[in-house]
């Protein structure tokens, strides 16, 4: 007779199990890879840690940056010299990495943030970057420029060479293989980089330690503003560019082969990687599908093939070889490693994780996602649309290895609305995700319209759209969740942080009844009142606003003032709960605390927890733990679990 080993599990309502993954072993899960640094000279792979104490490389030094606020590349190696940005006191260092020796600082303007390095081929000690100069700090009164400084200084200088000035916003400064071209991207307010970005490329001279502009070179490559978002330059060859263009809805490969003229704009030739036929390249390059990240190589005709992956989500790719790449890849069920893909003859991947993380403890807790396209009608500028158009979710089904719910019994649901807002959730392992889905509650991602990843057309559709678009997705996929028997109406919350915490607070203040789905919410650094962030926030975003409402404030008044849950908090009649930085630069407390007094005034059930010391996202691991707990607890209190 043959025995069944399976292990009984222990029927229990919804939100109640007992879960394996803790709140203080999520928050003190060690170190996580942030970012890679291939360095081009010596082929040694470095990363960037991100750790739930401090950033360090060394005791003390901190590899970030606030350039834009929200920071990214803030270091590059060339030839076993690390040259970072440091978080302390935002100025530049440079360390021999074999040595370990203490970093060397280079600049010394208390007022300048740096980020996204680039080595002269023909004179390391020159590094092109973003300088972005807070002389005169309100967000319309920084300048950001690309320029060059020189890391052969004995001592701190605050002496730089502007390269190129005159745009809002630079990025992606790249030399070609002998330093005598530069390609780079550009954007001006209103847009941001997604909205209308450009590619120039220009000659450049170098006499001695001074690297500048040939006059005259300067030539656009692509990019429209408000209409084509040109991005990414890369330098395939010395006079080859690779780079990516929105132009046909997606954002698709696109090359330029680059003659120089004589005191001349550069000659260009143009061509789409996945359209014509491309000689002698090859490239491989990062996409989306089906609500994950997939890898293509184009070949050397042009074609293009899919490479069979086990990573839903991709980032820092690099390339180390004709046939080798490395990045930073998340799993549904594994955290995010460092990894190696090679190639042989034919393309076929082989994959390596370099320093790979400890597996997940308790595997067959893990909750894996499962994306889900709703066909719904919607109501853009408050008609109704009878064209159903996608909605996008992921959702993420309770599940424990020892637990199950009763038969007659709907899970409670918890919707997350992602910030941006033209972000994107993704289906990598997240384990403040199975923190809730181990205890008995469906998660469900909603990347409404206007998230990232599912073409422009979808994207645009937030654009004047934004305090509508996002909550009417929302209620829509409850509505269908609902009405498909897959969750319980009566115990459905709402939550998100940034602009998914003004998700939260607009759909909860809300007077008409289609969305008044939900028993409560979580606002994380929420905005609650337009008007104030459009006048507070910082020079990356604050023109942003003018795109998702229409127009500015003085513009558009009654549409500010209508789609700011501030001005309508009475409408607020489930529980609150709110968790906001003390030192936010993107949405400060003061966001926060304005409609916490106002829900207060008029006898709501609302929440206020202040984590001091921290900015637009929680980073000491004490605040981690806390704010999970608090979440669970609070939803566990208002549904009676």
């Amino acid at each position: 007779m043959s025995q069944n080993l399976t292990p009984m599990k222990t029927v229990a309502p919804y939100g109640t199990w007992e879960s394996p993954f803790d709140a203080k072993t999520i928050a003190e899960q060690g170190v996580t890879k942030e970012n890679v640094l291939v360095d081009r000279i010596t082929g040694v792979l470095y990363h960037v840690e991100s750790r739930p104490h401090e950033d360090i490389v060394g005791e003390g030094w901190v590899v970030t940056t606030r350039v834009q606020e929200y920071g990214g590349a803030p270091a590059l190696v060339h030839n076993g010299t690390l040259i970072f940005s440091d978080g302390g006191n935002g100025q530049v260092y440079v360390v021999d990495v074999e040595s370990r020796s203490t970093p060397k600082q280079i600049t010394s303007n208390s007022v300048y943030r740096f980020a996204d390095f680039d080595v002269h081929p023909k004179n390391p000690n020159l590094v092109v970057c973003i300088l972005e100069d807070h002389t005169h700090d309100t967000p319309l009164t920084i300048k950001t420029s690309l320029a060059v400084f020189d890391t052969s200084f004995e001592s701190p200088t605050d002496s730089v060479t502007t390269l190129v000035s005159g745009a809002d916003f630079y990025s992606n400064p790249r030399f070609n293989e002998d330093g005598t071209l530069i390609a780079w991207c550009q954007w001006d307010h209103p847009d941001m980089p997604w909205d209308g970005s450009h590619i120039y490329v220009a000659a450049a001279s170098l006499a001695g330690n001074t690297v500048s502009l040939i006059p005259k070179t300067s030539t656009h490559i692509c990019g429209t503003p408000g209409q084509i978002a040109a991005i990414q330059p890369t330098w395939f060859a010395n006079c080859t560019l690779v780079y990516t263009s929105d132009e046909s809805g997606y954002q698709n490969p696109c090359i330029a082969d680059i003659q120089v003229a004589k005191d001349a704009p550069l000659v260009i030739s143009q061509k789409s990687l996945l359209k014509d036929n491309i000689p002698k390249i090859l490239q491989i390059l990062l996409g989306s599908k089906d609500g994950r990240h997939v890898l293509y190589v184009i070949h050397l005709d042009g074609s293009i093939r899919e490479v069979d992956t086990p990573h839903v989500h991709i980032t820092r790719l690099q390339r180390i070889s004709q046939r080798k790449v490395v990045f930073i890849g998340s799993k549904t069920d594994a955290p995010k490693e460092l990894t190696i893909c090679n190639f042989d003859e034919t393309y076929k991947p082989t994959f390596s994780s370099i320093g790979a993380s400890a597996p997940v403890k308790y595997i067959s807790d893990i909750s894996l996602p499962q994306p889900v396209t709703f066909m719904v009608e919607r109501s853009p500028n408050g008609v109704k649309d009878t064209n159903k158009t996608p909605a996008h979710i992921l959702l993420f089904p309770p599940h424990n290895s020892r637990f199950q719910g009763p038969e007659n019994e709907k899970p409670c649901a918890i919707i997350n609305v992602h910030g941006g807002p033209t972000s994107v959730e993704n289906q990598s392992l997240i384990m403040q995700k199975q923190f809730f889905t181990s205890r008995g509650w469906m998660w469900i991602d909603v990347n409404y319209a206007g998230s990232s990843n599912y073409g422009r057309s979808y994207k645009d559709r937030l654009n004047g759209n934004w305090g509508v678009a996002h909550i009417e997705d929302c209620a829509l996929v409850v509505h269908e969740l609902c009405g498909n028997g897959l969750v319980d109406p009566a115990r459905v919350v709402i939550r998100g942080g940034s602009a998914g915490g003004y998700t939260t607070l607009n759909s909860l203040s809300q007077s008409d009844p289609f969305f008044q789905v939900y028993k409560g919410g979580t606002s994380i650094y929420g905005i609650s009142d337009l008007n104030r962030l459009y006048h507070a926030t910082h020079k990356f975003q604050c023109r942003y606003i003018e795109g998702l409402i229409g127009g500015k404030p003085e513009e558009k008044p009654e549409v500010y003032h209508q789609r700011s849950p501030l001005f309508h908090a009475s409408n607020i009649k489930v529980p609150l709960l709110i968790l906001q930085g003390s030192i936010d630069p993107v949405v400060p407390p003061e966001q926060a605390e304005a409609i916490v007094a106002a829900i207060t005034k008029k006898g709501g059930n609302v929440q206020y927890v202040e984590f001091k010391g921290e900015s637009h996202g929680w980073r000491k691991a004490e605040n981690i733990q806390s704010a999970l707990e608090l979440e669970l607890k609070f939803y566990c209190k208002i549904l009676g679990l």
